[in-house]
């Protein structure tokens, strides 16, 4: 009877501990700026993990997401609440000049600081964890994504074109381009905005000189008007040649809208965007849709075929103030983030994550794929997205002139002028 009576009262402290350890977690309702719809993949995935800490290790958090899928809008709104003093807890973004500006301003949490203190670094994918890295190599910002970028295409309307096999070769590539025109099919989707011509611009300068004009050119070292930069804009004014009729006024679903409609034959996007309309529910490429990667340039060996955009997405930033005040709380949250993240975003969610999943045996052949091209591209070797390493004043010129260029309203000698023109006045504010 004793020892009934001891058990009967170990097993109620035992209850009665487990409810004040339950009651003891901070409540705190967390406020997260999200530069996504609420459907998409990143959205759903963070949604899924929150719910999975609530239940598991803090009921008392209360999930506070705030979702802006128009980029310009969330920045001045995020911008708007800084200025406010009303900061969210945490926030997305990109290694730029604007991050650089709130992390010298004492705003910022050093997360480099945090992952390694929580022994969660090699939970990473190494370009993941070496994307948002400033040149000092701080780190401020948590990025999440294995994200690479391809061409996809229909393998029918190539094959309706004669065009044996995917080009290899910026040659190859506009053989096939007339090859597809001819049959009466526009090459390629595109839209109008500038962060996604950008990336047609950086194609050539990147094959010639790996990100070295990028580098050179911001910093005023070096002119637009040098010669990877008339490359530049001679390829882009070719090449839009190509591009469906009246690119310039498409947004995203409509550009996407054309590729998968069959309308045109290929569509330049990143994984992250396209694999909710390119993979099927079980991870493999639907049917009549391939890819190929970035083509390189003959005469050239500053990068590789393995070599291209790789990066690992926008990152997440945490409010130093919100650590002061829950410093044991943010730390028990992130842990958890890094630890959960992976498995929950490739099976859930179907996003590949550049934060590890703990179980990679059940991913499907293509994610596999997707994972080692990603692991093959060079940590020094991945090309720069332009919008994000400019100085922000400089960004502004670049982005309208990056259209008129390519609408041919300004002339690859035009462009680089103007461009000159503003690094001259901004680079050293």
């Amino acid at each position: 009877m004793k020892r009934l009576l001891a058990l009967a009262l170990a097993l109620m402290l035992m209850v009665v501990g487990c409810t004040a350890a339950v009651a003891e977690q901070e409540a705190f309702t967390l406020h997260w700026m999200i530069p996504y719809a609420e459907d998409h993949a990143i959205s759903r995935t963070v949604a899924l993990l929150v719910k999975k800490y609530q239940e598991e290790v803090n009921p008392n958090l209360v999930y506070q997401p705030e979702y802006m899928a128009d980029a310009e809008a969330y920045y001045q709104k995020l911008k708007i609440l800084i200025a406010s003093n009303e900061a969210p807890d945490m926030f997305w973004g990109d290694p730029d000049t604007f991050t650089l500006s709130l992390r010298d301003q004492g705003m910022l949490y050093n997360v480099g600081e945090l992952l390694e203190e929580l022994d969660v670094v090699d939970q990473f994918m190494d370009i993941t964890y070496a994307y948002p890295k400033y040149a000092d190599g701080s780190l401020y910002l948590m990025t999440t994504g294995a994200n690479t970028e391809y061409f996809w295409y229909h393998p029918s309307l190539f094959e309706k074109a004669g065009i044996e096999k995917m080009p290899e070769t910026w040659d190859e590539f506009f053989v096939a381009c007339e090859k597809l025109e001819a049959t009466g099919v526009a090459p390629l989707t595109c839209m109008g905005a500038p962060w996604y011509l950008l990336r047609y611009a950086a194609f050539i300068p990147y094959r010639m000189t790996g990100n070295q004009f990028i580098t050179d050119a911001i910093s005023g070292e070096v002119s637009w008007g040098s010669e990877p930069g008339i490359a530049m804009g001679e390829f882009m004014q070719k090449i839009a040649g190509y591009f469906v009729e009246g690119w310039a006024g498409l947004d995203a679903s409509s550009s996407r809208d054309y590729f998968l409609s069959g309308g045109a034959a290929m569509w330049y996007m990143t994984l992250s965007n396209a694999q909710n309309y390119v993979v099927d529910e079980n991870g493999d490429l639907v049917e009549d849709i391939a890819y190929f990667k970035l083509p390189t340039l003959d005469g050239y060996d500053a990068t590789t075929s393995k070599d291209y955009f790789a990066n690992s997405g926008k990152g997440i930033m945490i409010l130093q103030e919100t650590v002061n005040e829950h410093e044991a709380l943010i730390k028990d949250f992130v842990k958890f983030f890094v630890e959960n993240f992976g498995d929950i975003a490739v099976y859930d969610c179907m996003y590949l994550s550049g934060i590890k999943p703990a179980n990679t045996k059940d991913l499907s052949d293509f994610q596999k794929q997707m994972y080692e091209n990603f692991g093959e591209v060079g940590v020094d070797k991945y090309a720069h997205c332009w919008d994000v390493v400019i100085d922000a004043a400089s960004n502004e010129v670049l982005k309208a002139e990056i259209v008129n260029l390519a609408i041919g309203e300004i002339t690859p000698e035009e462009f680089a002028k103007r461009m000159d023109a503003a690094i001259a006045e901004n680079v050293d504010n």
